[in-house]
């Protein structure tokens, strides 16, 4: 009886693990396991055809952050076929995206460069972990698992609160910019406010005018704009 339910244990785990082929986080709303992988080579083309500068930045900025971790010599083009291929989809939801990946290729479907951004951040993420720590080793092989995802927020707006009023945060350097860095990680993409409120005197001295505290407040700022804040 007890090999008859290890058995059952076993093949429902292995069931499981088939169907889990990647670990994202936050976990995409839709996620359909494949079978294979999909290799990147060195010469990895990303094509974008036609589309605008503002869509386009995003296959060159996901180009540049593969080639510094992995050694790769990837391109961005503007072709209408490559390796990684870009496809324009207004049915898409404004910050969402679709992503299918074959042993032949990948398809990345978005309708705005959040969703462009949002789905090379998932494909990042499905490789080996120094390439999101932006950690150079050319020793690895970088695979990519055949899926396919289906993904865009649950929320529309989504936030981080940093509370730095008892401690000692140098926001220009070190560790406000690791914070940010690992915000950017996850889809964070507007913060409605942010409220930095340095350590200060609780009452005003007016003999000694500096002996008082900041308050830095930002409204309805947009990512671009949260980032050049950090």
């Amino acid at each position: 009886m007890k090999k008859l339910f290890f058995a059952i244990l076993l093949s429902v785990a292995g069931i499981m693990w088939a169907q889990t082929p990647v670990n994202l986080t936050p976990r995409p709303r839709q996620m359909t396991a494949g079978e294979g992988h999909f290799a990147l080579q060195s010469r990895l083309v990303v094509a974008y055809g036609s589309m605008a500068d503002s869509l386009s930045v995003e296959a060159a900025r996901f180009v540049s952050h593969l080639n510094a971790a992995t050694g790769l010599q990837a391109t961005a083009q503007g072709r209408s076929e490559g390796a990684i291929t870009m496809h324009l989809d207004a049915s898409c939801p404004p910050e969402g995206y679709r992503l299918s990946i074959k042993p032949t290729g990948v398809d990345v479907t978005a309708s705005t460069s959040a969703g462009f951004f949002y789905a090379f951040q998932s494909l990042k993420k499905m490789l080996p972990a120094n390439v999101m720590a932006r950690k150079y080793d050319a020793r690895r092989s970088y695979v990519l698992p055949c899926v396919e995802i289906q993904d865009e927020p649950r929320f529309p707006y989504r936030g981080f609160m940093l509370d730095v009023s008892r401690h000692f945060f140098d926001i220009m350097f070190a560790n406000i910019t690791r914070i940010k860095d690992k915000i950017i990680l996850n889809p964070f993409d507007f913060i409605p406010k942010v409220k930095i409120y340095t350590s200060s005197f609780r009452q005003q001295i007016f003999t000694y005018t500096k002996l008082k505290g900041g308050l830095f407040i930002i409204k309805n700022k947009n990512k671009k704009d949260a980032q050049k804040f950090f």
